[in-house]
């Protein structure tokens, strides 16, 4: 502990006298140097650092700086140097398959791929992880979600009328490929089914029933009340997906990301029709007179057809992605039609390595959403989302995400999650287990946590007043665990 100490002390006092004094470059080489041999790696930054603030760059220094940071694992730091020095020289070797290494371990794949491409084919064969198939990987998942929307008694002395839908279970398959046409065009293609138990329930008045006979000396009495019906019908939803997306790199940091989400939903549309029919029903029997009296009434007659119907949906978009160090950036606008709504959506996002390296990350993103067309009054929408990302062990990483906002209607992760259902979603939260178990398998568990909100519509009458109906508010939880398994080539 103590030799610790007086190194520390003796590392910041020369640091010091470096600072203080005008350094010349060749102090600075042979300093930089013996530092890099000795693996002394945070003195050769801090001088390094010093250097580069007097005016000195070249490609050893920059070399050197980047090979300490990647001993540091600050692999985002590590590439900034690595790019610099390739600037001065871009034809060293080691200095290339550095730039491999450094890319991969913060998941940036193309770029690696681009850096290796330039290495003689007897060095690409030694790298690790590199290899340029058309096809990358094969990507499936599956998940089952389970619902707490269920029937409670809101039926009161006043309603007429109650329309409501229930949500069910779910069950939900995905299968993709992510595949390579060339160096810099990367693209993900897939499909998706989605199966959610549903149905709905309507309770009405409908004819009158007799409820008892009072009989008396003169007048047997009729006396009546409304029968509450109840009908349900099967409302399973049915979605099938198609998914493309393309990842064009220009230059080296910058891509452009195109994307298409085609959404075809088969339901059913239950159609109810009123009609009040004047009706009369016996009032009292006259014993005197041997006759019957009768009254009028309003019988209440619902009738309902029930039509599979097609819902064609999509999304379609573009993201441009920059890559700046230990975070990397993206800007995006798209266009919508999910459940008849037209939207616009202007995105942002923003990735960060705070170490440069996969054992603590995080991504904040921000998206607005619009309406226009037919439904332009619909109000605008903005949904916050945060990812926090921490390595476990070196084969074992858990995520956590929150978004947050008015969900229903609104897609994330360049519309790869599409939210179209109608109900609303106040917040999602998720927690994510990803594991590595060999250098081409790795396998993901989800679990998913869904706030949402629906309408009921409810027809009622007070007293002797006019009928009116007004929106009854339920709420409800999905939970979801989808398993994933990556598979690559």
């Amino acid at each position: 502990m103590r030799q610790l100490l007086v190194y520390s002390v003796l590392l910041v006092l020369s640091m010091q006298l470096y600072a203080e004094e005008e350094l010349d470059f060749i102090t600075l080489d042979k300093e930089t140097y013996r530092f890099y041999q000795e693996r002394k790696w945070d003195s050769l930054i801090n001088l390094g650092k010093e250097g580069l603030k007097q005016g000195f760059d070249y490609y050893y220094l920059r070399y050197r700086m980047g090979v300490a940071y990647y001993e540091l694992e600050n692999f985002g730091r590590a590439i900034t140097h690595f790019e610099k020095a390739h600037e001065f020289n871009s034809t060293e070797n080691s200095l290339l398959v550095y730039l491999y290494y450094a890319n991969r371990r913060l998941n940036r794949d193309k770029q690696a791929e681009l850096f290796a491409g330039q290495l003689p084919e007897n060095y690409r064969d030694e790298l690790i992880g590199y290899d340029h198939n058309f096809i990358d990987h094969v990507y499936i998942e599956s998940g089952y979600g389970i619902s707490d929307d269920e029937h409670n008694e809101r039926w009161t002395d006043s309603s007429l009328y109650l329309e409501e839908q229930f949500v069910g279970n779910s069950i939900y398959t995905h299968a993709g490929l992510k595949f390579n046409p060339g160096r810099r065009i990367s693209g993900y293609l897939g499909f998706s089914h989605l199966r959610i138990d549903s149905r709905k329930d309507f309770m009405y008045y409908g004819d009158l029933q007799l409820d008892s006979i009072v009989r008396n000396s003169y007048t047997d009495d009729y006396y009546y009340s409304y029968e509450r019906r109840q009908r349900s019908f099967n409302a399973d939803i049915v979605q099938s997906d198609l998914y493309l997306k393309l990842d064009v790199m220009a230059g080296r940091n910058w891509s452009f990301s195109p994307y298409l989400h085609y959404i075809r939903v088969d339901y059913s549309k239950i159609d109810v029709e009123y009609e009040a029919v004047e009706d009369k029903a016996i009032e009292y029997y006259d014993k005197v007179n041997f006759r019957f009296d009768y009254f009028d009434y309003i019988k209440n007659e619902y009738s309902f057809s029930r039509k599979d119907s097609t819902l064609y949906d999509y999304v379609a978009g573009l993201n441009v992605s920059g890559i700046f160090s230990n975070y990397s950036m993206s800007l995006g606008a798209g266009l919508s039609k999910l459940n008849f709504k037209k939207r616009l959506n202007l995105n942002a996002g923003l990735t960060y390595y705070p170490f440069g390296n996969l054992n603590f990350y995080g991504s904040t993103g921000l998206s607005w959403f619009s309406a226009y067309g037919k439904r332009a009054d619909d109000p605008d929408k903005l949904i916050v989302s945060q990812m926090i990302g921490l390595k476990v062990f070196s084969f074992l990483w858990l995520e956590a995400t929150y978004l947050h906002g008015d969900i229903n209607d609104t897609y994330r992760n360049s519309a790869f999650v599409v939210y179209n259902i109608p109900d609303k979603i106040d917040y999602i939260a998720e927690a994510d287990i990803i594991m590595t178990l060999t250098e081409k398998m790795e396998l993901s568990l989800r679990y998913q946590f869904w706030k949402k909100r629906a309408d009921i519509i409810h027809y009622f009458q007070k007293n002797n007043e006019s009928p009116a109906s007004e929106l009854l508010e339920k709420s409800y939880t999905n939970q979801m665990v989808i398993g994933g398994l990556k598979w690559k080539f």
